[in-house]
């Protein structure tokens, strides 16, 4: 019996999908994952789980820090791949340096079909977009087919998230310290979405109950929606409290941990709604 035909397209993204890895590997896709730096020690995103990320956090100095793969990383991953096309899909640009390895690495592989998507966004809004991918590869669609659905489904992302403290993404980079100040001294939660690729403030509120009421509204401007998720950084109560305002919008919302990357960036008790509109 002759051996089976490698697949047409392959799909390749990174651990800032929040893709659950049962699922991820049931689609074959392909998860290259950034890093975290806890106290001078390095974790590959998802190699702790949420509830021993936040205590190691707590315990250390320093709140950690984040690094993209390098682009070795992705072109070994990318020599490993036998399908004919790669189609790899990544945060945003403007959020990370992976998008930019993903590149320098498939330059390097010039002579395979390899190419690279700047999602715009990041979490399950970057997640539905490469699940969508993964299925439609699997129907066997070609790979401009696939292309094309990345594309139309870049421009129908979504992401709002409400913050429980603005010190991690002061910290990170992500907000600047005028607004953690002014947040920290007068007990604000932000309200934040993703813009142009980038972290922006949409708005502010005084108790994480009338965040989430600003959230769902915010959110539901945008339906109907194809694909929803809730995604919370140690807040399982107040991310199903989310989902069940959410699922009036939408039958199926899932509700999912973050990532440890995503988790860096957000700060513990954050809760977002992340999804694909129709």
């Amino acid at each position: 019996m002759s051996a089976a035909a490698p697949p047409r397209v392959a799909i390749v993204t990174d651990s800032t999908a929040d893709l659950p890895p049962e699922r991820a590997r049931r689609l074959g896709i392909v998860v290259v994952p950034l890093t975290v730096l806890i106290d001078g020690v390095s974790y590959a995103d998802g190699e702790l789980d949420q509830a021993e990320f936040f205590r190691r956090a707590a315990q250390a100095p320093d709140i950690p820090t984040t690094s993209q793969p390098s682009a070795a990383q992705f072109q070994a991953v990318y020599d490993g791949i036998t399908a004919e096309t790669i189609l790899s899909i990544h945060i945003s640009s403007k959020l990370s340096g992976t998008y930019a390895s993903a590149l320098a690495a498939a330059a390097q592989l010039h002579q395979r079909d390899i190419r690279v998507y700047d999602s715009g966004t990041v979490s399950m809004s970057l997640g539905c977009i490469v699940q969508d991918a993964a299925e439609a590869a699997g129907q066997g669609a070609s790979a401009a087919e696939v292309a094309r659905k990345i594309s139309v489904d870049t421009l129908g992302t979504g992401f709002y998230a409400l913050l429980d403290t603005l010190h991690f993404a002061q910290r990170s980079g992500r907000i600047n310290m005028a607004q953690a100040l002014l947040a920290g001294m007068l007990q604000i939660k932000p309200v934040i979405s993703i813009r142009a690729g980038v972290v922006a403030a949409v708005d502010r509120r005084r108790t994480l109950r009338k965040g989430l009421e600003r959230l769902v509204e915010l959110a539901t401007r945008d339906a109907p929606f194809r694909h929803l998720a809730v995604l919370h950084a140690e807040n399982p109560v107040l991310a199903e409290e989310l989902a069940a305002q959410l699922r009036p919008l939408h039958d199926e919302v899932e509700v999912l941990p973050a990532g440890t990357v995503i988790g860096t960036h957000c700060g513990p008790g954050a809760v977002a709604a992340c999804y694909l509109r129709r």
